[in-house]
C-alpha cells in the first residue's frame, strides 16, 4: 500500500498579463505549495477503483473520469501494471483556488510511476501532467516559484521563505460552472498589468512573507466587478478578523497573513465561533 500526502498550493501574486491567440492568458504569479493536505492510498487491487471521501461538497467527478485515464495510460507503459483501489481523503476544498485536484492526480501519476515501475524522468512527468492543466505541472516538483507563459514556465525561487497562513474556503459561496474558465473569460483590458506586483513581491522578499509584500489577484478585481455575494462576503470577513484577505487562484479561497502561529489560530478560533472554517497552513 502507498499512501501520499497532496499538498494545496496558494498564490501569493496572480497577474493577467495579455489575452493570447490560443485562448488562455499570459499570467505572471508566485505560487508555493503549502501544508493542507488531501491524503490518497493506493492498495492492489482485483479491479481498477477510485473513492473519495470528504466532509465537504467537492465537485469530483470529472477527477474521477481523469483518474481513470491516468491509469490507463500509465497501464499502457509498464508491462508491470496491475488493478489498483484508489482512495482520496478529501481535506483541500475542490474547487477552491488551492489546486487540490491538480495535486492529486500528479501525486496519482507519480505514485503510479513508482508502484508500476516505469521510470518516468521527471521531465516525463511534467509532459503526463500537462494534460491535465499548468497547475498540475507545478505538482511534479513543488517549491514557492514564478509562474509566467500561461502556467507551465516554472522558476524556482532559490531561496527559503516562510509564511503563517490562515486558509478561509468560504464554502458558502456559489462558485460558478467552469469556475476558472468562468473567471478568465471576465478579465478586461483594465485587469491586466505588466509583471509589476509579481517583481515588487520578489524584490520585498525577506525571511517570513506578510502583507509588506503585497500580495495581488487580479481575480479580486472581478469579483467586485462580476460577483458582489462574494466580494461582500470577504468584506465581511476582513471585518471580522480586522486584516486584509485575498484571493487564492480564482477562489473562491481567501487567505490572510499572519506574524505568527499563535495569532493564526487567534483569528482561526474567531471564524469558527461565527460558523466559518479556516485552516492553519505553512509553505513546505
Amino acid at each position: 500500500m502507498l499512501t501520499i500526502k497532496s499538498p494545496a498550493k496558494i498564490n501569493f501574486v496572480l497577474e493577467l498579463l495579455s489575452k493570447r491567440d490560443d485562448n488562455f492568458h499570459n499570467i505572471s504569479s508566485i505560487m508555493a505549495p503549502i501544508s493542507l493536505y488531501d491524503e490518497i492510498t493506493i492498495v492492489k487491487s482485483k479491479v481498477n477503483s477510485i473513492n473519495y471521501f470528504s466532509d465537504l461538497n467537492v465537485h469530483f467527478d470529472n477527477a474521477i473520469t481523469q483518474i481513470h485515464h491516468i491509469c490507463d495510460l500509465l497501464a499502457a507503459r509498464s508491462p508491470k501494471s496491475f488493478p489498483v483501489n484508489i482512495n482520496i481523503n478529501k481535506v483541500i476544498p475542490s474547487p477552491g483556488g488551492l489546486g487540490g485536484v491538480s495535486s492529486n492526480l500528479t501525486n496519482i501519476i507519480i505514485a503510479l510511476n513508482d508502484l508500476w515501475d516505469i521510470r518516468l524522468t521527471q521531465s516525463d512527468l511534467k509532459e503526463i501532467a500537462s494534460q491535465f492543466g499548468n497547475d498540475a505541472i507545478f505538482f511534479v516538483d513543488p517549491h514557492i516559484a514564478q509562474i509566467s507563459g500561461k502556467g507551465e514556465i516554472i522558476t524556482k525561487l532559490t531561496s527559503s521563505f516562510s509564511a503563517n497562513i490562515v486558509i478561509i474556503p468560504m464554502l458558502n459561496i456559489k462558485i460558478p460552472n467552469n469556475k476558472t474558465k468562468s473567471m478568465y473569460a471576465k478579465s478586461l483590458n483594465q485587469d491586466m498589468t505588466m509583471g509589476e506586483y509579481t517583481n515588487n513581491f520578489i524584490n520585498n522578499l525577506g525571511g517570513v512573507i506578510s502583507d509588506d509584500n503585497q500580495p495581488y489577484n487580479a481575480f479580486e478585481r472581478i469579483i467586485e466587478r462580476e460577483y458582489p455575494d462574494q466580494y461582500f462576503a470577504n468584506q465581511q470577513i476582513e471585518q471580522y478578523i480586522q486584516k486584509k484577505v485575498h484571493l487564492s487562484g480564482s477562489g473562491p479561497t481567501v487567505y490572510c497573513l499572519t506574524d505568527n502561529k499563535n495569532d493564526a489560530e487567534q483569528i482561526i478560533d474567531l471564524l469558527n465561533q461565527r460558523d466559518i472554517q479556516a485552516f492553519f497552513a505553512q509553505i513546505i
